[in-house]
């Protein structure tokens, strides 16, 4: 997604691929403003207020996967037979088409694919990996909820201190059991086009949104 970059801590960065926003952060002004310059970037171009963080690397999601038992997740054939023989960790696994219970590994192979499809693919992968624990979730008592808090937050990186997670935690707990989770995309199908930007020596092939078509839906759907 190929976006202007904002200007940040008194330096200006053209445009460039989304995600690029937090390597500069990170990379030119320290660890914590990988996620502020993103927060910036997403603010600047779609109009979207970023309230807090939480980063959870490859490690950590495996690990939270484990501690809720796993999670279901309906695989494609092409699905199955990738994560049973071609993923990236090397295992061999008998996985089959329709509804399967992952492990941690698993199912970090199941986001991260990509090669099957395109990137719009891949990160509703990602969102069905999440909306799957948020469902095996709602029926958590407050005991089993608490220890689970205390296990996943080291697991964590935010912009938030721990008592700020409790207290969030806590209040959409009595929530869940009627919480209705619902995910979209963005860009949309007709939000944007491809193009080929960069030099001769490093081209890039990117998406450009079209930000105002992109900012409208916005507004109707999340508000703002």
């Amino acid at each position: 997604l190929y976006v202007k970059m904002p200007s940040y801590g008194g330096s200006s960065y053209g445009a460039n691929r989304l995600n690029v926003a937090y390597s500069l952060g990170w990379l030119y002004h320290g660890e914590g403003a990988g996620m502020e310059m993103l927060d910036q970037c997403l603010l600047e171009n779609f109009g979207v207020q970023v309230d807090h963080n939480i980063e959870v690397d490859f490690v950590a999601f495996e690990q939270i996967v484990d501690l809720l038992g796993g999670v279901d997740i309906e695989l494609t054939e092409r699905e199955a037979y990738h994560l049973s023989y071609n993923n990236e960790s090397g295992m061999v696994w008998s996985l089959q088409e329709g509804m399967n219970h992952l492990n941690g590994l698993q199912a970090l192979e199941y986001a991260r694919i990509r090669k099957l499809d395109s990137d719009f693919q891949r990160t509703n992968r990602q969102r069905n990996v999440i909306t799957a624990l948020l469902e095996q979730s709602r029926d958590m008592t407050f005991l089993e909820f608490d220890t689970l808090l205390k296990t996943v937050l080291p697991l964590l990186t935010t912009d938030m201190d721990s008592q700020q997670i409790t207290e969030y935690a806590w209040a959409v707990l009595p929530l869940l059991p009627e919480l209705q989770v619902v995910s979209q995309a963005i860009p949309q199908d007709t939000q944007y086009h491809f193009a080929d930007v960069g030099t001769e020596d490093a081209p890039m092939s990117v998406i450009v949104p079209h930000l105002e078509e992109i900012r409208e839906f916005l507004r109707q759907t999340i508000g703002g």
